[in-house]
């Protein structure tokens, strides 16, 4: 799943777990340098921290055995948590002294062995899970994407990014 949206460069691309937004400069002098990456860390906390909140937002609803599961493509609904609890934002990029070029948003993974929880609620697919009889079962997951290009975490990050750019010397 590769997508990408440019506006100067300034590119947002779409992840498995989740999705990125970078950027592309080169400057050599390092009175420059420490001034843009202070700028651009600083946009790229804006954009890290709205697509955070706007995606645990939408993981905010609360399951109950009246309603059930969500209907695809409604993101999925909080039981216990778990998947709210590990959506963060990290830097990303750049090197020593260059400071970050990327962030990262989406949920931690799960399982360390194939496909995430995450990745199964936001994409879809199967998997085997033991039941608490130790029967080994096939479970189907139907797309609940939470962190994808079609979510409103996604389209108000970029918002934001493309904003905090517009109203720096980027």
């Amino acid at each position: 799943m590769a997508a990408s949206l440019s506006i100067n460069k300034n590119v947002g691309h779409i992840r498995r777990d989740g999705f990125h937004v970078d950027f592309n400069m080169f400057f050599d002098r390092p009175g420059v340098m420490r001034r843009v990456n202070k700028k651009k860390e600083r946009i790229l906390a804006r954009t890290g921290n709205m697509g955070r909140t706007v995606m645990r937002t939408e993981l905010n609803r609360k399951w109950s055995k009246k309603k059930g599961a969500s209907k695809p493509p409604r993101p999925p609904l909080k039981r216990e948590g778990q998947i709210y609890n590990t959506v963060v934002f990290g830097f990303a990029g750049g090197g020593v002294g260059a400071g970050f070029d990327s962030v990262v948003i989406g949920p931690t993974a799960f399982s360390a062995a194939g496909v995430t929880t995450p990745q199964l609620l936001n994409e879809g697919g199967t998997r085997v899970q033991t039941l608490p009889s130790g029967k080994r079962v096939m479970a189907t997951y139907l797309p609940r994407p939470f962190a994808s290009r079609d979510t409103p975490a996604y389209t108000r990050a970029l918002e934001v990014f493309h904003t905090a750019t517009a109203e720096t010397d980027l």
